[in-house]
């Protein structure tokens, strides 16, 4: 895996395969309504991030993986930090929920839940989000292919009732055709 060069540190896989679900999907800074990020990491100090390594909303612990026993000395901690502007306060009318935050770009209140399946016309809304959150985090594609692979896909029967692999194989496609020689 390769690191992108910025305060997030996030991985992006060697595969282009899988590059929708460990940059995107599993990225909790991601809303997942539109794929705009709301949050980045942040280094924390070890000694902070020891201590308070049990406040699973504190830190992010990043171990080994290439099959190498670890010590406490090699964790790493990160702190997810809100992005100014990305989130807004909330007021939901049911009162059993207290106020919470809301996604400015598209105004989801749970940005950790992936809705339902999306429309074709949705989906190509949330494929500019992943190609803008690709350029903020560094993760060369080819935005024109990206909307034009999630475009085709949302039209063929065996990926339209299915975002996650419609995102990943347009993500895919994306990636490998901005390795392509120009």
């Amino acid at each position: 895996m390769s690191t992108i060069s910025s305060s997030d540190a996030t991985d992006i896989p060697d595969s282009p395969d899988r590059v929708f679900g460990a940059v995107i999907e599993r990225n909790d800074g991601v809303c997942k309504r539109c794929y705009r990020r709301l949050r980045r990491r942040e280094p924390v100090p070890h000694e902070i991030g020891y201590r308070h390594r049990d406040i699973q909303a504190f830190v992010d612990e990043v171990l080994p993986e290439d099959g190498t026993r670890f010590d406490i000395l090699d964790r790493e901690y990160f702190e997810a930090v809100q992005l100014p502007d990305r989130l807004e306060e909330a007021h939901p009318p049911d009162d059993a929920h207290d106020d919470t935050s809301a996604c400015w770009h598209c105004g989801a209140i749970d940005t950790h839940r992936t809705p339902d399946t999306r429309s074709r016309r949705d989906a190509l809304a949330a494929a500019a989000g992943i190609s803008v959150t690709f350029d903020e985090l560094d993760v060369p594609h080819d935005w024109v292919a990206l909307l034009e692979a999630v475009d085709e896909l949302k039209q063929d029967p065996d990926y339209a009732g299915d975002d996650y692999r419609t995102f990943s194989e347009a993500v895919a496609t994306a990636i490998r055709v901005a390795d392509l020689p120009r």
